[in-house]
């Protein structure tokens, strides 16, 4: 049982990563800097308010994921414990370096 388990989630995990396409993300990879400068490029955490359910595709069902996020900022760091209320979704994007 515990196979088919580990079996199913590897083929779930590959399959998705088979069907990103990298015209998606809106990043441009080849005009990302290199990766040795030791400091953070951005990090942009986007929120959507309204959302109901505990499900992680609760958010990603919704019409207006991903393009229209009620509220979108750069954040500092990503060590944060924030809370927006209840009923709402986060996702939060970065280039690290």
């Amino acid at each position: 049982m515990f196979k088919r388990l580990i079996i199913a989630i590897t083929l779930v995990m590959l399959s998705a990563c088979a069907s990103l396409n990298k015209e998606d993300t809106g990043v441009n990879l080849n005009t990302m800097p290199p990766t040795a400068s030791g400091s953070a490029v951005w990090i942009d955490m986007d929120t959507w308010t309204g959302i109901g359910g505990k499900a992680v595709r609760s958010l990603t069902r919704n019409k207006r994921y991903p393009s229209e996020p009620t509220q979108s900022s750069l954040i500092p760091e990503f060590d944060f414990a924030e809370s927006s209320g209840d009923k709402y979704g986060s996702r939060v994007v970065g280039l690290l370096s």
